[in-house]
């Protein structure tokens, strides 16, 4: 088990309640379209109500954290009220003031997010149930792939060809999202805070689902963090090999895949051919990446003329879709393909100084050396590049809780855990400490469950030392160079 309650040296810090309400939280996003039987409303407005439990959970969290997160806040209302300036100028004021309205439910579902992981060391267990609700979520949609669920009915777009994910609104989100996983289940194993055994075994349900997903924006994001995980040292280049040769042999099996890739059929490919597999697989409305590309400039240029015309306040939020879709398109499914240019055209380059603004606060809020919350948040961003993903509940949900994540407040010892962390990663390296204690810290990792981190302290006078705080299980000796 992946150990969703935390660590067994001290107290329980995420009841199996947390667990239930986050499971449920993100569950009734996966559901957003569907309509309760008994109420009769749709399944979407239950994210609200787990929301509101984890905050009454955290009641006596809500002072201390609102003072933690006070700047990021603070530049969150300036959006939003910035939000609310812009729909009542734009084009379709009532739509977007309708859509601004639903976008509270954000709101909550993020300070939710921040009051649970502001509880000390809430972050490793809630990371562990997340990475286990995106595991669970592969395995359905690997699934899917060959007995598709009843719920791609209720998605017309997804049923064009076989692709997975009708839990979402398009396969894209849930593309990026499982490239995410995996980069997140790397970060996790690489600190220790899962087994290598659970790691590999969630690993394959991921590359198979994000490749059966067909969607080239999450192999592009997969690319993407895995060289950055390398760069980083996270992953050596032999396991990236290992991932990059499977996720392409994946790629090349079977004929949805192989049509995203615009290779099409040929007289080897794709190699699901070779197994005489009956399937009824329709590619006749896949497109390759340069027919892709096409409608994306047709979009941006739209947009650009749109940022021309209406420079300050924008069209409007949620205007883009259905008024330069509609006339470009002839359909209002489509935002603008990018965040940055969604956002400069439905705010304004006043809104889009703002949110840049907000994406400044939200970098120094955390800190980007560690991993295991930086770089799933960097995936969200860069699958963002090409698409825009704002309107859709479950990929928001997972959005606000990589942010939340991120943007905990760094606190006393933090870094000297982090150098732990490297270092124990390799061999046991001595690593100097500044402060009153002169001296040294050497750091190694057991190997053994539960994945302990010794270290010993060095001093050059006397024989101080001082806790450092951690996830994990730590144990100090100290010894005196005189």
């Amino acid at each position: 088990m992946l150990g969703l309650l935390g660590d067994n040296a001290g107290p329980i810090i995420m009841s199996w309640l947390d667990v239930a309400l986050l499971c449920g939280l993100f569950s009734s996003t996966f559901l957003a379209h569907v309509r309760l039987p008994i109420l009769g409303v749709s399944a979407i407005n239950l994210a609200w109500v787990f929301a509101l439990l984890l905050v009454l959970r955290a009641r006596t969290s809500i002072a201390p954290a609102w003072r933690a997160y006070w700047h990021l806040l603070r530049a969150t209302g300036v959006v939003y009220a910035w939000v609310w300036v812009s729909s009542l100028n734009g084009e379709l004021p009532s739509l977007s003031a309708a859509t601004a309205l639903r976008y509270v439910r954000y709101l909550i579902i993020g300070f939710s997010f921040l009051l649970l992981l502001h509880r000390r060391n809430a972050l490793r267990p809630a990371q562990r149930t997340v990475y286990v609700i995106l595991a669970g979520l592969a395995v359905v949609g690997s699934l899917e792939y060959w007995w598709p669920l009843p719920l791609v009915a209720l998605r017309g777009e997804v049923s064009i060809y076989p692709r997975v994910s009708s839990l979402f609104g398009w396969p894209n989100q849930f593309g990026v999202l499982m490239a995410v996983g995996v980069a997140l289940g790397t970060t996790l194993r690489h600190g220790g805070y899962i087994r290598p055994l659970h790691f590999r075994a969630s690993l394959v349900p991921f590359l198979v689902a994000l490749a059966f997903s067909g969607s080239r924006n999450g192999w592009f994001v997969l690319g993407v963090l895995l060289v950055v995980l390398a760069t980083v040292r996270v992953i050596a280049i032999a396991p990236v090999a290992i991932i990059s040769a499977t996720f392409a042999l994946i790629l090349l099996t079977f004929p949805v895949t192989t049509a995203q890739l615009g290779l099409g059929k040929t007289s080897i490919l794709p190699l699901l051919d070779f197994l005489e597999v009956e399937r009824n697989d329709d590619v006749s409305l896949t497109t390759t990446p340069a027919q892709a590309l096409v409608p994306r400039l047709q979009l941006w240029r739209g947009a650009l003329e749109a940022i021309r015309q209406h420079p300050l306040t924008g069209i409007g939020l949620d205007a883009f879709a259905n008024t330069i879709c509609v006339a470009l398109m002839g359909h209002n499914r489509f935002n603008a393909h990018n965040l940055f240019i969604n956002v400069a055209t439905e705010l304004g380059l006043v809104g889009l100084g703002l949110f840049v603004f907000w994406l400044w606060v939200l970098f120094r809020s955390g800190d980007p050396r560690d991993w295991t919350t930086a770089v799933p948040l960097l995936g969200i961003g860069v699958g963002q590049l090409f698409d825009c993903f704002t309107y859709d509940y479950a990929f928001m949900t997972f959005s606000l809780f990589f942010i939340a994540a991120y943007a905990r407040p760094r606190v006393s010892g933090d870094s000297h855990q982090a150098a732990a962390l490297r270092l124990g990663m390799t061999p046991p390296t001595t690593h100097s400490r500044p402060g009153r204690l002169a001296g040294s810290i050497s750091c190694e990792a057991l190997s053994d469950p539960p994945y302990r981190i010794r270290c010993f302290i060095r001093a050059d006078r006397g024989c101080r030392t001082r806790a450092m705080p951690t996830d994990r299980h730590t144990s100090c000796g100290t010894r005196n160079s005189g």
